[in-house]
Parts: structure tokens; sequence; C-alpha cells
């Protein structure tokens, strides 16, 4: 493609989506979500986008919970007691194994739909779960690829990942309706242009800014 066609995210979140029709050649344009920090995310790794608010979701009634107090050290010692590949026995969190496929990224519920967070896999190698940038990196997303920029919360962050379309799928699926559009034969990858090269160098300076102003 010499002309970059446009492409519109709806339900875009931090923009998973965007960024794998991206890869494939596309232009993201609009990301459109009801979550304000979704919107966030997506203005951050998308600065030539326009994050629109979406319609907002239905308020639904939230019930409390809540549960007795784990020591970390506790937790740590049934984490490490946990084999990779198999669940923990008492939070049933997976525990990550080093040559096989990961579980599937869950997104947890906001608070108007239960609040409830989901199980987040254990680390193959350390009692811990996985931080946020490691399940974006399971996701097939960059590390310049920002999850809620607004406050880092890890809740928030794994939600936007879990929630996310994986780059890798999405550019798959770009590269499809690329070929379908054009009605060409197979062709080589879209190469990483200069331009999008520069934008996300960019993206990392006004990252590290925002940072040192805190």
């Amino acid at each position: 493609m010499t002309e970059r066609s446009a492409v519109i995210d709806v339900f875009a979140g931090a923009g998973g989506l965007s960024l794998g029709f991206e890869q494939a050649g596309f232009a993201p344009a609009l990301g459109v979500d009801s979550d304000e920090r979704a919107r966030a995310a997506y203005a951050a790794n998308f600065p030539e986008a326009v994050a629109l608010a979406g319609r907002p979701a239905r308020p639904r009634r939230s019930s409390p919970a809540a549960g007795a107090p784990c020591t970390r050290r506790a937790v740590t010692a049934r984490f490490r007691e946990a084999r990779p590949g198999e669940q923990e026995r008492i939070s049933r969190f997976h525990r990550l194994h080093p040559d096989r496929p990961s579980p599937t990224i869950r997104a947890g519920t906001l608070g108007g739909h239960g609040g409830h967070t989901a199980p987040r896999p254990i680390h193959y190698a350390f009692p811990r779960c996985i931080t946020v940038r490691e399940a974006a990196r399971l996701q097939s997303m960059p590390d310049w690829f920002r999850a809620d920029p607004a406050d880092g919360t890890n809740w928030r962050g794994f939600m936007q990942v879990g929630n996310a379309v994986p780059p890798l799928l999405a550019r798959a699926v770009a590269e499809a309706i690329r070929l379908a559009v054009q009605k060409e034969g197979p062709e080589r990858m879209v190469p990483e242009d200069r331009s999008r090269r520069e934008r996300h160098a960019r993206v990392l300076r006004r990252h590290a800014r925002a940072r040192h102003q805190r």
C-alpha cells in the first residue's frame, strides 16, 4: 500500500487492535471507548489519533466482598511450592511454564459489574504474580505500549491488557484484509517506517518527562 488506509477502533481499550493494524500498514485514526482511563491509554499510545468517548455502560448494583488477610510470606511460600504448568492449590492461580503457552490473560470486571479481579498467572521462575508489563509481553505488546498511564495501578493495567486484542493477532487479520482489498497475491509485510519509529520515540520521551515531573 502506497497510502495508508485509516482505521477506526470501536471498543478500543488501550489499542491492541489498532497496534496490530498499524504494524500491517494501516493508520489508526480514531479510538472509541466508554472508559476514561482506557481512552487515556489509547491517546498515549497513538498521539496522532483521536480518542473519543463512547456510550457509557449501564450501571449495575455491586456487592461488597471481603476476605481474611494473608501475609506476603505465606503467599510467597505457597507460590514457591506450585510447580510450573500447574495451579496453586489455594488461590488456584496458574503457574506459567517456560516452554508452554500461557493461559489467557483475563481482564476482570469494573465496579458496576461486580468489581472482580481476574486470576493472574504466577511467574515461572519467581514466587509472585506476573507484572502488568510481563502480561503485556505475553499479549505480544512491545515495551513502549502503555496500559493505564493515568495512575499506573495494577488492577486497571491488567484490565486493559486482558481486554486488548493481541497485536500479532490483529496484524494477521489486517494483513488478510489488506490482501483481500488489493486482490493481489501474497506480498512482504509492510516494514516499520521511519515516521512510526519517530512517533514511538516521542511517546517514550513524553512518558519519561511525566515520570520526572512526579
